[in-house]
């Protein structure tokens, strides 16, 4: 079966991927060829540490801060994840994983007889976890997580549980994910619950710079920072800034790098003045055309938008506002988070909308400084409660990997 898989990487999946690189706009050409003809790891690494995107490598944060830092090399799969984990772990050696096929592979494990592989949720590819394990190394999957979804594509191929069943360890994020990782077949001795260490981070306060940037264009006016926005968000946050420009000052932070010019273009069509992040310009719109700095600048806003919950698309991490006790707005898809749905929920920590009701939503806070501070309050304390999973992801890693 993993020749059938290489046979389908190498003529299918490649090409596909090849043409998306040369059409994309803000071409991939570079992304492609660094996957496709990947450098080999130095030989003093002992241990792969990988996050898919910018997401995973936030969360890795506090597992890499506790280890040692001289053996590790960092990894993702998204251009903007090696940027971020740049920018976090400066001092480390980041790059891009390679593609799935065996002669990227080969060469990015080259020379290593033995390298442990650490996965932040996820991103599991077939045929590096395979090499990691004909070289005696040994796999976790850390922060852990399966959706009722992703469960019932998974059962569906006997080659990707395979694959699961070559992982030494699963510290799972919740209860429903460890059951629904059994009912693939995963030992119970391989499954663990250790809490979502998303809840663990810490964020750094926002540059002297990022802070003038604000408030050079504030002017009395309290400020919302909409953030990770995909797509149709971006342009009904736009739509909104401009009819409440006079009391607000809206941030929009696209998800996509290739959604800043997006972002621009829509500002020019509305009429709106804007700003991106390297000018100073009489704006009533700000657009973070950067990469890594949204969670510090949740800290500057008065009120937080999640984007990717409006759309459906799962919601992004609503915690990096939370840390900083900021009140909340989402649409009605947090699927991506369930547990923490969940808590939300029943704990009102945030405020639900929808496209039709955001700037509704978004005066609402404005007027009522007593109901956001008490939303912002409920959103701490839930990321409070929760703290303690590095603690136990770090212990069980280091009884189990000596």
């Amino acid at each position: 079966m993993i020749i059938i898989y290489q046979i389908i990487l190498i003529a299918v999946a490649l090409p596909a991927t090849f043409l998306w690189a040369i059409l994309k706009p803000g071409s991939r050409i570079g992304w492609f060829t660094k996957k496709l003809f990947p450098k080999h790891i130095p030989k003093e690494v002992k241990t792969i540490i990988h996050g898919a995107s910018v997401g995973e490598i936030n969360s890795a944060k506090p597992i890499v801060d506790c280890m040692d830092k001289d053996t590790l090399i960092i990894t993702s799969t998204t251009k903007s994840g090696c940027e971020r984990a740049k920018s976090i772990f400066p001092h480390l050696k980041v790059q891009l994983l390679p593609f799935d096929i065996f002669t990227s592979v080969n060469k990015f494990l080259k020379n290593k007889q033995t390298t442990n592989l650490i996965l932040i949720e996820g991103d599991i590819w077939p045929f590096l976890v395979r090499k990691i394990k004909r070289k005696k190394g040994k796999i976790a999957v850390v922060n852990a997580r399966i959706t009722p979804k992703a469960f019932n594509l998974a059962r569906m191929s006997r080659f990707y549980i395979k694959t699961l069943l070559e992982i030494d360890l699963f510290l799972c994020q919740n209860k429903n994910s460890k059951h629904l990782f059994e009912k693939l077949g995963i030992p119970e001795k391989k499954l663990r619950v250790t809490g979502n260490i998303k809840f663990d981070i810490s964020i750094a306060s926002p540059t002297k710079d990022l802070v003038d940037w604000v408030n050079i264009h504030k002017k009395g006016r309290k400020v919302v920072v909409a953030g990770s926005l995909i797509g149709e968000e971006i342009k009904r946050v736009i739509k909104i800034a401009q009819k409440i420009k006079s009391k607000a000052l809206i941030v929009i932070a696209p998800r996509k790098p290739e959604e800043f010019i997006f972002s621009e273009n829509l500002a020019k069509k509305e009429g709106i003045k804007y700003s991106t992040r390297n000018q100073k310009k009489d704006a009533d719109l700000l657009i973070l055309n950067s990469i890594g700095e949204l969670p510090s600048l949740y800290k500057l806003g008065d009120i937080a938008i999640i984007g990717g919950s409006f759309i459906k698309k799962g919601g992004h991490n609503p915690i990096e506002p939370s840390l900083w006790k900021k009140p909340i707005i989402v649409g009605q898809h947090m699927n991506n988070f369930p547990d923490i749905e969940k808590e939300f929920d029943r704990a009102q920590a945030w405020l639900r909308s929808s496209f039709d009701s955001l700037e509704h939503s978004i005066n609402l806070l404005l007027e009522d400084d007593k109901l956001a501070n008490k939303i912002g309050a409920k959103a701490y304390e839930i990321v409070k409660q929760n703290k303690g999973a590095v603690i136990k992801t770090i212990n069980i890693l280091k009884e189990e990997w000596s």
